[in-house]
């Protein structure tokens, strides 16, 4: 007899095979642009052009990068919310892409998403009860007095009063929006929440409060998280691993101490060094401010896609892609030219240098 996806599926354990919870290969998201002009032919965006990572159980991965390097379509695509193009995401040792919509729709009980607009994300019509009960009964997990009990706790797990429950959302702040969904997507015991730049529309008063929350609830219920966000601040918070997307590829990844303290790639560099810092004027970091915009997916550049863009950029980068590399302590790298850029052995040539008191006019985070 075929076990099913459920069964398949233990809550708050690794895999049967031992691997990583999810585990992404080669993962393509190319969207159609339509037909061209006189009939032509239309191109494609290649939203997410070959990524590949892992997650392990109890870990978060932060993914951060530019606005429209593919952080949000990875998310979604990896709940298979949108199909992909080729690739493999594998959830608990489970192939995702190619399921059929009811062993997904079971499969998806372990995996839910926190939204970035807590103003659009929840139904207006429907009050906190309604929204909580909602994924309690069409995974029938709970109803009546029993899916009650079960919305009080999770109420309490988010640091709501139990008053809220009668209320509709109109009548929450941002932060408490946000707050309600966390409660839904924890509502079904899930494994894996993939975070989509969950603090982002947030006032910054209440981000540190909203982010110590996912902290706490990691911790309480063993939580994974694929945590996307521009803010580099709040993935080296949270995140143990920090993977940084450019153009639908990801070109560094490793522990989140090590890529904040000593980044390998030159865009991890420039990323970072736009991150305000506390510190005398003696020590300030010069903030590298890239030239240009980022390309478009419809249209990448040929070799390496920062090439365009990069200080370092030779010759090679613009006719050979490099690829993503392990190269220390499992850090990996996509540059051809690390190691001499960390050595000083290469200069930059094309950026230029700023303290961190002005806004960089070329990375729009």
């Amino acid at each position: 007899m075929s076990t099913s996806a459920s069964e398949a599926i233990t809550p708050h354990k690794r895999s049967a095979n031992g691997g990583p919870l999810l585990e992404v290969v080669d993962l393509k998201v190319h969207f159609g642009t339509g037909a061209g002009l006189q009939g032509r032919k239309g191109g494609k965006v290649k939203a997410v052009d070959g990524l590949s990572f892992h997650i392990d159980q109890g870990e978060t991965l932060g993914l951060v990068g530019e606005s429209g390097c593919g952080k949000s379509t990875t998310g979604r695509a990896v709940l298979q919310l949108i199909e992909p193009t080729a690739g493999s995401v594998r959830f608990a040792g489970k192939e995702l892409i190619g399921l059929k919509r009811r062993e997904l729709r079971r499969v998806r009980r372990h995996m839910q998403m926190v939204f970035q607009d807590p103003y659009s994300s929840l139904d207006s019509r429907m009050t906190v009860a309604d929204t909580l009960a909602e994924p309690l009964s069409i995974h029938g997990l709970a109803r009546g007095r029993e899916a009650s009990t079960r919305i009080a706790d999770l109420l309490d797990s988010v640091g709501l009063p139990q008053s809220s429950t009668r209320r509709y959302p109109h009548e929450f702040s941002g932060g408490q929006r946000q707050r309600i969904a966390i409660a839904r997507a924890l509502a079904v015991s899930p494994q894996l929440i993939v975070c989509d730049e969950p603090i982002s529309a947030l006032d910054v008063s209440v981000q540190a409060q909203v982010l110590n929350l996912f902290e706490d609830l990691q911790k309480d219920f063993g939580l994974t998280y694929l945590f996307i966000a521009h803010d580099l601040a709040a993935v080296r918070h949270l995140s143990q691993r920090i993977a940084v997307m450019y153009l639908g590829r990801i070109v560094e990844t490793g522990d989140s101490e090590e890529v904040v303290a000593r980044p390998l790639h030159p865009y991890s560099q420039a990323l970072i060094s736009a991150v305000p810092r506390l510190e005398s004027s003696s020590s300030k970091r010069e903030r590298i401010i890239l030239q240009g915009d980022l390309p478009s997916p419809a249209n990448p550049p040929s070799g390496c896609h920062f090439s365009t863009r990069c200080p370092y950029a030779q010759a090679r980068c613009r006719v050979e892609e490099p690829t993503l590399t392990t190269v220390e302590n499992g850090r990996q790298v996509s540059c051809h030219f690390w190691q001499e850029i960390q050595s000083g052995a290469m200069l930059p040539s094309q950026n230029v240098v700023g303290s961190t008191d002005s806004e960089p006019s070329g990375v729009a985070l």
